[in-house]
């Protein structure tokens, strides 16, 4: 008698069977949504791209107006179709050191040269 291994086990379950059983569990049985937020570099223009491509509709802001300091997001809306676009707004603090490293970038060696003025030229 040959025996092979494979019928010493148990048989090997069919392709379909094996999806049947991953998709009768659910790993994340949810039962409804109310939004989907969407972290961007500008909102106030992915509002206007989703309301004019898609024809939603703006539904609510908040922003540094509402009293949200570190980020704005819009809110649109097409039948049960909810999107939360929102972006972050820097600092106080962080846009003072933006605004002096740009400044600090305009002076110095990123400035291009005056006319009639030579640039050093580094020697051999």
């Amino acid at each position: 008698m040959n025996a092979s291994p494979r019928s010493a086990t148990r048989p090997v379950m069919s392709h379909s069977h094996a999806e049947s059983l991953i998709l009768n569990k659910d790993f994340l049985p949810l039962k409804g949504t109310d939004h989907v937020e969407f972290y961007v570099g500008n909102a106030r223009q992915a509002a206007y791209f989703y309301r004019v491509a898609f024809g939603m509709s703006l539904v609510a802001y908040a922003g540094p107006e509402t009293g949200q300091r570190d980020r704005a997001s819009y809110v649109v809306q097409q039948g049960k179709v909810r999107f939360v676009l929102t972006t972050p707004l820097p600092s106080p603090s962080t846009s003072i050191c933006m605004a002096t490293q740009s400044a600090s970038s305009r002076s110095g060696l990123t400035m291009p040269a005056k006319p009639g003025k030579k640039l050093p030229t580094a020697e051999p």
